[in-house]
Parts: structure tokens; sequence; C-alpha cells
């Protein structure tokens, strides 16, 4: 983070892992960084206090599918920025990559 900030970086996105990491979002915090937490583990008894927590495991989500990966979380944060402007070639061509990720994360595939 302390390299982040110094390099002028205002936002950090994370994928996978920061939901429990509470000191590292409290640090970015205190350096002036924003974060955005994309997430699919079990949460820790609170959220860190990050300018936004995606993950379909949190109790308040109403997002179908709780099995997503990391990948699929942040698939589906992109979609939600781009809108319209995500095209269905352009999805499939991530999907590949969130696919493998999937696996790779030992994810289910689908029902």
């Amino acid at each position: 983070m302390e390299k982040a900030a110094a390099e002028g970086y205002s936002l950090i996105l994370t994928v996978d892992t920061e939901t429990r990491e509470h000191e590292v979002i409290a640090r970015a915090r205190e350096l002036g960084v924003d974060c955005i937490v994309t997430d699919h583990h079990l949460l820790a008894s609170r959220l860190p206090a990050a300018c936004a927590v995606l993950n379909p495991k949190r109790p308040d989500c109403g997002y179908p599918e709780k099995n997503l990966a990391g990948g699929g979380c942040g698939l589906q944060l992109a979609q939600a920025l781009l809108g319209a402007g995500m095209s269905e070639r352009l999805i499939e061509s991530y999907l590949k990559i969130v696919a493998i990720g999937t696996i790779a994360d030992l994810v289910p595939l689908g029902r």
C-alpha cells in the first residue's frame, strides 16, 4: 500500500483475498488510497473498511450464485461497471480466463 500511495494511486481493486485483510485495507485508507474488495471466501466476523466489498457469500448479497470464484467476482464487477459497453464478444473472451481461475481455485463449475 505504501508503494501504491507513493506512486500516486488513489484506488486499488483487490481480487480473491482481501475480505479478511482488515489491517491492509485500513493502512490503505490511512494513506488516502480507496479499495474495492472482490472476494468469494467465507467472511470474517466483520467487513474491512473498504469503499465496497463484493462477495456473494455476504449475508446481505442477493446474487443467486454463491459459488463464484475470485475471477467470477471480478467479471461481475466489470460487467456492472461497463454495462452495455461490455459486448457479448468481450464477455466470451474473459470467460476463458474466468474458467481457468475457477478450476485453479477449486470452485465448482456449475450444477
